[in-house]
């Protein structure tokens, strides 16, 4: 599953953003991916993910 908003995340630089939360945030989706979850946990993390970008919730949180 495509997580435009994700890419987004991670494309974009951030001079606010002196915590690194948009790097670290790209690095826990590599490491999602890489992991041994199944598949159908993937799908529903990544779903969760563009859910909450819907919802406006920062990085951070």
């Amino acid at each position: 599953m495509y997580i435009p908003h994700a890419k987004i995340l991670v494309d974009m630089a951030n001079v606010d953003d002196i915590h690194a939360f948009q790097k670290g945030f790209a690095a826990a989706l590599k490491r999602i991916e890489e992991s041994e979850i199944a598949d159908h946990n993937k799908e529903i993390i990544k779903k969760f993910i563009v859910f909450c970008s819907g919802q406006e919730i920062s990085t951070s949180t």
